[in-house]
């Protein structure tokens, strides 16, 4: 029997109420066995889509193919259930996967991946057929079935195998490690950004460094960052890769920071190729392009103008800040001796911060507004313009900030081309 929150419990006892079965299945099992909290939890049941919708009014449908409802507690906002129909491994076809119900937990059980998930408690009831709970104990990842089958039908399912080693420490059987290495091609076959979602939880797990030994070892790098990138390692990539493995633990579990130190180990154009195989959008994007492209410019911003230039450039502040929370990653991961750079741009952002100094446009005592009143500007486009010129001085002159400093500056901009052309001059006397 594992511990189960109320709500959980609350959400068993409906089940049974309504003369239906219900078992919390999983990870969330798995996890609690080992005395760790989960968050996710699953519900397997053999209440149909429409038992469910009528037992759980204010469930959100998640998927009507897969009979999937989820369900939050009031009292803790983290925690997520959701409550599934019995399913058997689906059917393959070539208009995609069609899913196939089952009547009972044990059918149910069956289509589980690794042991260690084949795990049901109904409060009751705790049900092992395929002994995760012994594979829990000596800490091993096995498949149900055949390894070899599994990861051939379905390559994405060696991704999961490296998910569990990472979340938990586990070590592979030899039939997963034989497995793996038999169909490790076929990873070519799935989407790439399919890979790289999984790589990014992968990279931000607690055991990190030992998924990451083993994916190296087994040459798996290579169908997740691509072969363009992998084979082409010099030997300094490869000695910061060894370092990445046996280091990266040291790090926050934070993801987005844990891929970014990989990527700033790489040369421009291998990091750039391999953001873009791992299918990596939005913010997150972002961030790794600057670290492809900027990460060597923002190590030598250690003068006050060149700092806030290079926040300016790289607005919002949210993506300088990542770069500096970076290089804290790298200096405990490569041991590299930077630690001196680091609370040098730490000082210079204090200052700024409280001395007010204006970095970006926003922070200007004057708006375009201004200047197209006072007829320095005529236009929106020339007036954000100018703007950029006027806090590009301010960079070095940030106590020239005042209405009446700004607007005297722009008239001098207006009417001197090369006054303007040298604004971001600092001139020695």
């Amino acid at each position: 029997m594992i511990r189960m929150p109320k709500k959980i419990k609350d959400v068993l006892k409906t089940l049974s109420d309504g003369g239906f079965e219900g078992y919390t299945v999983g990870p969330c099992v798995r996890d609690s066995l080992l005395g760790l909290k989960p968050v996710d939890w699953d519900v397997s049941t053999n209440a149909k889509l429409e038992d469910l919708n009528r037992l759980f009014p204010d469930a959100v449908t998640v998927s009507k193919k897969l009979g999937v409802v989820r369900l939050y507690d009031d009292t803790d906002e983290e925690l997520v259930i959701d409550v599934a129909t019995y399913r058997k491994k689906s059917i393959k076809s070539p208009e995609g996967n069609i899913p196939q119900f089952a009547s009972t937990i044990s059918e149910d059980l069956e289509r589980r991946d690794f042991t260690v998930d084949a795990l049901a408690d109904s409060g009751s009831y705790f049900i092992d057929e395929k002994g995760g709970k012994s594979d829990i104990s000596s800490k091993f990842v096995r498949t149900v079935g055949d390894a070899a089958e599994l990861f051939s039908e379905d390559p994405m399912k060696i991704m999961k195998a490296y998910r569990i080693v990472a979340d938990l420490g586990f070590d592979m059987t030899q039939s997963v490690y034989e497995g793996i290495m038999a169909n490790k091609e076929k990873l070519d076959e799935v989407k790439s950004s399919r890979i790289g979602k999984e790589f990014l939880q992968i990279i931000g797990a607690e055991h990190a460094g030992k998924a990451m030994s083993m994916i190296v070892d087994m040459g798996v790098l290579r169908y997740i960052l691509g072969p363009e990138v992998v084979d082409t390692l010099s030997h300094k990539e490869k000695s910061e890769l060894m370092d990445l493995c046996k280091n990266i633990e040291k790090t926050k579990t934070i993801p987005e920071r844990r891929i970014g130190v990989l990527m700033s180990m790489l040369s421009k154009k291998k990091a750039l190729s391999a953001i873009d195989r791992l299918g990596y959008e939005g913010e997150l994007r972002v961030h790794l392009e600057d670290v492809a492209k900027d990460l060597p410019e923002f190590h030598f911003c250690q003068q006050p103008q060149t700092l806030k230039k290079f926040c300016y450039e790289h607005a919002p502040m949210e993506r300088t800040d990542y770069l500096l929370q970076l290089q804290k990653a790298m200096m405990i991961v490569f041991e590299y001796d930077i630690e001196t750079k680091i609370k040098s741009k730490m000082y210079l952002f204090d200052q700024f911060q409280k001395s007010s100094d204006p970095i970006f446009v926003e922070d200007l005592a004057i708006d375009g507004n201004d200047l197209m009143e006072a007829g320095i500007t005529e236009t929106p486009e020339e007036s954000q313009e100018m703007l950029r010129m006027l806090v590009e001085r301010l960079h070095i002159e940030p106590r020239r900030n005042t209405r009446r400093e700004l607007l005297e500056l722009a008239k001098r901009y207006k009417k001197h081309k090369v006054l303007a052309y040298f604004r971001g001059v600092s001139w020695l006397r």
